[in-house]
């Protein structure tokens, strides 16, 4: 039996769905949200789009200083998570 995940849920296990790394139960009730809300279908759309242009970037293609301030974007933002 599948229980319901929230918005916040499906973020909070994106990355682990585009690696294919959450368990089979997981997976069903991820896939289920997103069959049921346009929102977050959209948003592990664009997710998965940008893996797929960046995975076709070089580091000889960025400016210099981007992937420290990327980096830096980054950690801003994990930390911000892990105040809720």
């Amino acid at each position: 039996m599948t229980h319901e995940i929230s918005c916040k849920q499906l973020v909070d296990l994106v990355a682990d769905y585009l690696e294919e790394a959450i368990p089979d139960e997981a997976r069903a009730q991820f896939e289920q949200h997103l069959s049921e809300c346009g929102y977050c279908s959209a948003y592990v759309q664009q997710l998965q789009v940008t893996v797929t242009l960046t995975q076709k970037l070089s580091e000889s293609e960025l400016d210099k200083p981007a992937p420290k301030e990327l980096l830096s974007i980054f950690r801003k933002w994990k930390q911000d998570q892990n105040l809720d």
